[in-house]
């Protein structure tokens, strides 16, 4: 690169300016000739390395110290030397490289070294990175002890959420197994309360039925809204959608209520959209109308006068989609705004003090907010207190081809008189254990003249499908020997005993039982308690049917 940069032979005056001059650069650098004698290095260079003006060594000893660890000396110096012979070949400057020296008082130093060729000597540039690196690295530590701590946190997190979900599988596995537990006897007590009814002719025996009945819909309600909490939370909250009729879905749901409200304050009307009385649509009609029926009965429970009506219309959402509006309106005690912002939280009311004055379990609103987002809606609430509340949802709701069909029956026959009427005699097999249930089902197939037959395991069922010809099953899950299920597909694979209609009749009430029992060869499902008019009407389009449907390869 031409000449030196600094003549070795100048005057004092010369030398001292110049030592002045390079005192005053930012970064360390000196001069060394062929002889490896370092000259011309400044304040910054002795600084950097520890040297005091008169104990700078040659570049041989300042190598040793600088590099106490022969095998990283013999690398750096390797490297050194192919750049510095680099630069000379090609003019070019040494390339600048990070190393890591020792200082002569033991300071361990990161340094950039550089520089430039000219004849046989160099002059070498120091940059001390030393503060940046060791940043660099305590910056590298932390990260690492981050990353550690998040795997470890994360590990907690997966423990924690596992048994998170364990607990919340155990949770639901004993909330579904109480609720079989209680649904069993109150099957009986619903069952036998309708039964003796019917032979009641007494007033006040008819007044007290009547109150055994109210007391075990309360105690059915309450068990159901804690085994839909327990699919919320467990985020089992399945849909199950079938075609069905609109308009006789908001017609069961005001039935509940009609009687109720007649003649007595508050009021309680429908006002149904037209086009929404006829149509078919594809859902889940039994979801929908736990949604109406709980906003209506909550209507009703905090207006002690006025009205409460609902209104309901359908708009044509998309080209496969209806998009439902119901407002459910009341002029009851109102909410007041500091209230409606815990409303659908579970286990809350607008007001504590509510459960005992009004009874309830809090749980209605929530689950009800839950199955209307699941359809694809919301539901809101505009309250003022002293003045009353609407409740307003919507669903989305799919399209089916048709309207609704008239039964070519006589509409003001009911089931319980059609089955009386055209089915008398008919052979029904009830496969159930518990002797209380087995003693009212067969009262309530009696009562309309079906003549039934016992199984009371699923061996004994098995052996009378094959004795003989059933028109229907009634098959209980969790019967002895095999269970309702494993009898279920055996039956299916009798081909001249496979096309008698089959009935799920069990307390467990969860969505994967009723998608199994499907699964495994069933026709339908019958939840206990038994509601008797629901109870005929199915057993009714079963025996009218004629045989079961066709049945998927088990």
């Amino acid at each position: 690169m031409g000449r030196p940069m600094v003549p070795r032979r100048v005057s004092s005056k010369e030398a001292t300016r110049f030592q002045q001059l390079i005192d005053e650069m930012p970064i360390a650098l000196c001069q060394v000739d062929q002889d490896g004698n370092i000259y011309h290095r400044n304040r910054r260079f002795e600084q950097t390395f520890g040297y005091d003006p008169d104990t700078v060594p040659t570049l041989n000893v300042w190598l040793q110290r600088a590099y106490p660890d022969p095998e990283y000396r013999e690398s750096a110096l390797a490297i050194w030397n192919a750049d510095v012979e680099r630069a000379r070949k090609s003019g070019v400057e040494i390339t600048s490289r990070e190393y890591r020296v020792r200082a002569n008082d033991g300071r361990e130093l990161y340094v950039q070294i550089g520089g430039i060729t000219f004849d046989d000597d160099f002059l070498a540039v120091f940059v001390d990175n030393t503060e940046k690196r060791l940043a660099e690295i305590d910056l590298e530590r932390h990260r690492q002890h981050l990353e550690k701590l998040v795997e470890a946190r994360t590990a907690d997190l997966s423990l924690a959420k596992e048994a998170a979900e364990a607990a919340n599988r155990a949770k639901s596995t004993f909330l579904a197994n109480m609720s079989h537990e209680l649904r069993t006897p109150l099957n009986a007590i619903m069952g036998m309360t309708f039964l003796a009814k019917r032979r009641a002719t007494d007033a006040a025996q008819m007044d007290q039925l009547d109150k055994v009945q109210q007391a075990s819909t309360h105690l059915l309600a309450i068990i159901s809204d804690n085994l839909d909490l327990s699919r919320i939370e467990a985020d089992r909250m399945n849909l199950n959608p079938v075609e069905f009729s609109l308009g006789e879905a908001f017609a069961r749901a005001a039935d509940i209520f009609d009687a109720r409200a007649k003649g007595s304050e508050p009021s309680f009307s429908m006002d149904i959209a037209s086009e929404l009385i006829g149509i078919r649509v594809i859902g889940d009609s039994q979801r929908l109308e736990q949604v109406l029926v709980n906003l209506i009965g909550n209507a009703l429970k905090f207006t002690q006068q006025g009205a409460v009506e609902v209104r309901a219309s359908l708009q044509d959402h998309a080209n496969d989609e209806w998009l439902l509006r119901v407002d459910v309106s009341d002029t009851g005690i109102g909410i007041s705004p500091e209230q409606l912002s815990r409303l659908f939280q579970p286990f809350e009311q607008a007001d504590s003090s509510m459960t005992r004055r009004f009874g309830g379990t809090g749980l209605g609103l929530a689950i009800s907010k839950q199955l209307v987002t699941a359809m694809g809606g919301d539901m809101t609430v505009r309250s003022q207190p002293g003045v009353g509340s609407t409740f307003s949802f919507t669903a989305r709701l799919g399209k089916a081809q048709g309207k609704a069909e008239v039964s070519p029956i006589d509409d003001a026959w009911s089931a319980e008189q059609r089955l009386r009427q055209y089915h008398a005699g008919v052979r029904v097999l009830v496969v159930e254990d518990d002797a209380m249930n087995r003693n009212m089902v067969l009262m309530l197939l009696l009562a309309v003249g079906l003549h039934p037959d016992v199984a009371r395991d699923g061996a004994e069922a098995l052996e009378m499908v094959d004795r003989e010809d059933f028109r229907l099953i009634l098959m209980d899950i969790q019967i002895p020997v095999l269970n309702g299920m494993e009898v279920t597909r055996m039956i299916r694979k009798r081909r001249d005993r496979a096309q008698a209609p089959i009935l799920a009749f069990t307390a467990n009430a969860l969505d994967d039982v009723r998608a199994n029992c499907l699964a495994s060869g069933m026709d339908d499902f019958i939840a206990k308690p038994v509601d008797p008019e629901g109870m005929y009407s199915t057993l009714l389009h079963w025996l009218e049917a004629g045989t079961a449907k066709a049945h998927r390869p088990i």
